[in-house]
């Protein structure tokens, strides 16, 4: 399977509130032609504000959905919590080389959803991830930071 994301982080205004906008677009040409796109917004504390998720397949659209805000319920007290059912746990400090650059004070994070052990790595000023491994059963699925700025 090959497959292509790409972040675009920027400031802008939703629903008359200053906030994040987070466009990440998922291009795969094997095993099917897919491209998935999905706008998130987020307020200055972190939470989410909503947004929208387009995915086409095979030239036919398969989902477009809006996604709803987030409650207190899913995202506890802290704002940058992803699913408070699902918290990672911080692993260390490494040093990380991925086709953007050499990251070597990058933040090793892991966390198990559905059984699935997943690892990411962030560093210091960029906004994604620079590096994530999710192994599940069918297999591994690496992603690695290419570029961003």
């Amino acid at each position: 399977m090959k497959s292509d994301m790409r972040f675009d982080i920027s400031k802008e205004t939703y629903k008359g509130v200053s906030a994040t906008h987070t466009k990440m677009t998922t291009t795969m040409t094997t095993p099917m032609a897919s491209t998935t796109i999905v706008d998130v917004y987020s307020d200055a504390s972190g939470a989410s504000l909503g947004g929208h998720m387009k995915m086409i397949a095979n030239s036919q659209t398969v989902i477009d959905k809006d996604i709803p805000a987030s409650s207190p319920e899913t995202t506890g007290n802290n704002p940058n919590a992803v699913d408070v059912r699902n918290p990672y746990t911080f692993a260390g400090v490494e040093s990380v080389t991925v086709p953007a650059g050499l990251f070597p004070t990058a933040s090793h994070y892991t966390t198990t959803i559905q059984g699935s052990v997943s690892n990411y790595w962030t560093a210091p000023n960029v906004p994604v991830f620079i590096k994530s491994v999710v192994k599940a059963g069918e297999g591994d699925m690496t992603m690695e930071l290419k570029g961003w700025g």
